[in-house]
C-alpha cells in the first residue's frame, strides 16, 4: 500500500461501485485535501486523494489483496503521469492504475516489518506442499541449530520425460522462481529461518480450491492452530533451569549478523574516504552550495562528526587485528539500498 505517497487518487463511481456503502462514504469523507483530485474532476467524474495510512479502511487493503483475475476484480486507483505533455501545467488527465494481489511481487515480505534489533519476534507462515520424506509433517518449526545446521531449501523434481508436458512445466518453474527467489532465499536466512512456520498441504487444499469440504477447511484451520502453539512453545515457554529459549537465541542471531554487517561496511567505509581525490568525501559534505540537498553549517557540521566516528570505528576494528564477521551465521545478510514504500 502507498502509506508514504500522496499521489494516488480514486474515483467516486468506483468506490461505490466495489465497497460497501460504509466504507465508500468513510473514504470520501476522510479523503485528503487535494488541488490535484480537483483539477481532475471533469465531466461529471469526482476523483479524490486516498486518506491519511491511519484513516484507511483494512477492508480496502483486504479487498486489493484479493483480487484475482475471472474471481474478483482489481482495484482501481489513479495517478498522475508527469511525463505526459497533458499533464505540464495545469492536471488534466489521470492514469488508471490496477492493486492486485500482492503475491505478485513478494508472497513473503517479513522484512517489510523488521528492524535491525527487534524489540519483538515478527513471525511467519510458509504454507507448502508436502515433502516426499515427510508425507505426514504438517507443521514444523526449525530448531535451535549451530550455523552449520541450517535448514536446506526443497527441490521439487522436475518432468524430465520428452514432450510438451516438460515444456509446459519448465515454463511454470520458470514463472515460479521470477516470482518467488527472492522469499526463497529468505527462508533458509538466518534470522528469519528459526521464526517461519512451516505449514503443509496437498494439491487439494488452500490456494484456488473453492469447493472444499467441511473437513478440509476444518483440517486447514487446525493446522494454523498448531502452527500458533508451536511458535508460543518455541519463543515464549522456558525449559528446565530457565534454559535458553528460540527468542533468546534469535536475538543472538540478529547482533552477530547487524556486527559482522556493520564490521564489513566500516572497512569499505574506511577505505573509500581514505583514497585520495578532488574533492574528498569529507569536502563534498563540507560544500556550501552543492548541487543538491543541501546542509546548513550545524547539520554539516554533525555530518562530518558522524563520519570521522564511522572512521575511527573502522580503525579500531583495523587494529584489533580481528573481525566480527568469522562465526557469523550463514548466509550472511547484503547490506544495500532499496526503495521504501
Amino acid at each position: 500500500m502507498p502509506f508514504d505517497q500522496d499521489k494516488f487518487y480514486f474515483l467516486e463511481a468506483d468506490v461505490r461501485r466495489l465497497m460497501p456503502a460504509s466504507v465508500a462514504q468513510w473514504l470520501i469523507n476522510h479523503a485528503r485535501p487535494s488541488d490535484t483530485a480537483k483539477g481532475l474532476s471533469t465531466d461529471g467524474r469526482i476523483f479524490r486523494a486516498l486518506p491519511e495510512a491511519q484513516d484507511l479502511p483494512v477492508l480496502l487493503a483486504v479487498r486489493m489483496s484479493l483480487s484475482f483475475p475471472v474471481l474478483l476484480s482489481t482495484i482501481p486507483l489513479y495517478t498522475v503521469d508527469r511525463t505526459l505533455k497533458a499533464n505540464l501545467g495545469t492536471t488534466k488527465s489521470p492514469t488508471r492504475v490496477l492493486f492486485s494481489d500482492g503475491g505478485i511481487c513478494s508472497n513473503f515480505p517479513m522484512h517489510l516489518f523488521d528492524s535491525p534489533l527487534p524489540s519483538r519476534p515478527t513471525f511467519g507462515v510458509d504454507l507448502g506442499d508436502f515433502h516426499e520424506d515427510h508425507p505426514k509433517e504438517r507443521v514444523w518449526l526449525p530448531a535451535i541449530r549451530k550455523n552449520s545446521q541450517g535448514i536446506e531449501t526443497y527441490i521439487p523434481p522436475m518432468l524430465d520425460s520428452p514432450g510438451i508436458g516438460s515444456v509446459i512445466g519448465f515454463f511454470g518453474f520458470i514463472v515460479n522462481t521470477m516470482q518467488n527467489w527472492n522469499d526463497q532465499l529468505q527462508l533458509v536466512m538466518p534470522g528469519f529461518r528459526d521464526r517461519i512456520v512451516h505449514i503443509s498441504h496437498s494439491k487439494t487444499e488452500g490456494g484456488l480450491n473453492l469447493d472444499m469440504k467441511p473437513g478440509v477447511i476444518t483440517a486447514l484451520a487446525t493446522s494454523g492452530f498448531d502452527a500458533g502453539g508451536v511458535l508460543v512453545n518455541a519463543f515464549a515457554e522456558r525449559g528446565k533451569d530457565d534454559a535458553f529459549n528460540a527468542w533468546d537465541n534469535h536475538r543472538r542471531i540478529r547482533i552477530r549478523l547487524l556486527l559482522s554487517t556493520i564490521d564489513q561496511q566500516a572497512r569499505k567505509l574506511r577505505t573509500a574516504i581514505e583514497r585520495t581525490g578532488t574533492p574528498t568525501w569529507r569536502d563534498v559534505l563540507d560544500q556550501e552550495s552543492p548541487p543538491s540537498y543541501p546542509l546548513d553549517r550545524e547539520h554539516r557540521n554533525l555530518a562530518l562528526k558522524v563520519l570521522a566516528a564511522l572512521e575511527a570505528v573502522a580503525g579500531e576494528l583495523e587494529k584489533s587485528g580481528i573481525d566480527l564477521v568469522t562465526g557469523a551465521p550463514r548466509p550472511e545478510p547484503e547490506w544495500r539500498g532499496t526503495p521504501r514504500f
